[in-house]
């Protein structure tokens, strides 16, 4: 590591087992050198690396919410703690951090879209889509819908419009 910021003219650096601290803030190119050296040697930031972690808890919730046979024997913490190698808390600060939104909101606007996808299809009865995805009540389910779309199930069912966005179409929800 050293070598490579000597070799790049960088400031100085504490460098530590996998940690690098500039003394002084680098600059976009400088930065950008940096990382194409730490490529070249295998290695990158750790910012990267935390963009891959929240694409992971990204890609799992999806498809957990999104398989036909979605069932949730366990917390959302649970499951993520076991499929990753981090700690809960760990994860869901760095994905509010890099998403602006908490884990919880970004599972609840995982579930509306897969509820609007249920809808359309019509082969289940909202009753039936409130037990597939684990809401304690149709009035549940309805409630939260309502908040995040402005339609209740029903009323969304019944528009011309209707139509799901893709995941990372989705406005980033408010608390």
């Amino acid at each position: 590591m050293e070598q490579i910021i000597k070799e790049l003219s960088l400031p100085n650096a504490d460098v530590s087992l996998g940690e690098v601290r500039f003394e002084k803030e680098i600059s976009a190119e400088s930065l950008i050198n940096f990382e194409e050296k730490l490529k070249e040697f295998g290695f990158e930031r750790l910012e990267n690396q935390k963009k891959k972690v929240v694409e992971q808890v990204k890609t799992f919730i999806i498809n957990e919410i999104s398989a036909e046979d979605y069932s949730p024997l366990k917390t959302w913490s649970e499951l993520i703690s076991e499929k990753l190698p981090y700690n809960y808390t760990y994860i869901s600060n760095l994905f509010s951090s890099l998403e602006g939104i908490t884990l919880e909101q970004f599972i609840i606007q995982t579930k509306v879209e897969r509820i609007k996808e249920l809808l359309l299809y019509g082969e289940l009865s909202i009753k039936e889509i409130a037990y597939k995805l684990d809401y304690s009540s149709t009035a549940s389910l309805s409630n939260q819908f309502k908040k995040h779309t402005g339609f209740t199930p029903s009323e969304y069912k019944s528009q011309p419009f209707a139509k799901r966005k893709g995941f990372s179409d989705s406005k980033k929800l408010q608390n």
